[in-house]
């Protein structure tokens, strides 16, 4: 009997892969054995994974239970709680009246997306988390059931926190152990962010006027985007208008706006970024500024096809 480690352990480093736009899967595990006490619950109860520095929301979850013996394999459930409190049953007293056939070292990966449900007894493959009879009933610390037998139950959580996976026997004269502990499989989808124009040109501006384009932030990931406040950096001719996308959340496909106005002081080119702050990993966006100051009355000036207004500038 071994204590659980409190360490998640990187199995596979990130993969990526298509389960949806900036998508990758991660693997953790905690390989410590679980013994299967007689009509109680497992030791460690509950054999927890710590996840960390994960950056946007689950997409899929799968479990894996290395090594799975028992000498009555209808006593047993399994629940997965995740960070925030969701829980899925993986398995839970199957085989109701089909006897005692042992579970011999099995490897059950449990998949929403797998073909069948968990056999009696159960053997290794790649198996739907399955809810038998009577119904499953884990003592505190965990949550009070009903259970749901769906790791869809995670989507759209943060994976960030402890996972924790609780083990019970719930009848007498059998016992059991999970030999290789378990193993957690996350898909997440980070936020993603771009950005349109990606340059923007004022052309020839008469001195003392104040020309302004519009600047389009779209959230182009799989998870939700927060837009932080925007900046420019360079001449002070540029200066941001007004900025509908500060501290902005926006679901994917979504977009917002902000607009960076030109008064050009003087006859000479002038050029700046303008920088934009999101939560995508590859953040900030950056935009880069031009425009040229001619002399005022001229009509030698530009209008960008983006202008959005052209204001006199007042001075009293």
């Amino acid at each position: 009997m071994r204590a659980a480690s409190l360490t998640a352990i990187l199995l596979a480093g990130s993969l990526a892969l298509s389960p949806g736009a900036g998508a990758t899967t991660t693997s953790f595990a905690n390989p410590a054995a679980n013994t299967i006490n007689d009509n109680t619950s497992a030791t460690p109860y509950p054999s927890p994974i710590v996840v960390s520095g994960q950056a946007g929301i689950v997409t899929k979850a799968t479990v894996t239970l290395t090594g799975y013996w028992h000498t009555c394999p209808w006593d047993v459930s399994a629940l997965l709680v995740g960070p925030g409190g969701r829980q899925s049953l993986l398995m839970g007293r199957l085989g109701q009246g089909q006897g005692c056939p042992p579970a011999s070292g099995a490897n059950l990966t449990f998949d929403d997306a797998a073909a069948s449900n968990v056999p009696y007894p159960p053997v290794t493959g790649t198996w739907k988390p399955t809810s038998g009879a009577p119904a499953s009933v884990f003592p505190a610390p965990a949550p009070a059931g009903p259970y749901t037998a769906a790791l869809s139950q995670f989507d759209g959580t943060n994976p960030n926190g402890t996972w924790s996976r609780y083990v019970v026997d719930a009848s007498t004269n059998d016992t059991g152990t999970i030999a290789g502990g378990w193993s957690l499989h996350l898909d997440v989808t980070s936020p993603a962010a771009s950005v349109s124009p990606t340059t923007v040109s004022f052309g020839n501006q008469a001195i003392a006027t104040t020309v302004e384009q519009t600047v389009t932030v779209t959230s182009s990931g799989g998870a939700p985007l927060t837009v932080g406040t925007s900046a420019i950096a360079g001449s002070g001719e540029f200066t941001i208008g007004s900025d509908g996308c500060a501290s902005k959340v926006l679901a994917p496909a979504a977009t917002c706006q902000l607009t960076v106005r030109f008064t050009p002081t003087g006859t000479a080119a002038s050029t700046a970024t303008l920088t934009v702050p999101s939560d995508d990993p590859t953040s900030p966006l950056t935009v880069a500024l031009s425009g040229t100051g001619i002399p005022a009355g001229s009509t030698n000036t530009t209008a960008p096809a983006t202008t959005v207004a052209v204001v006199p500038k007042f001075t009293g």
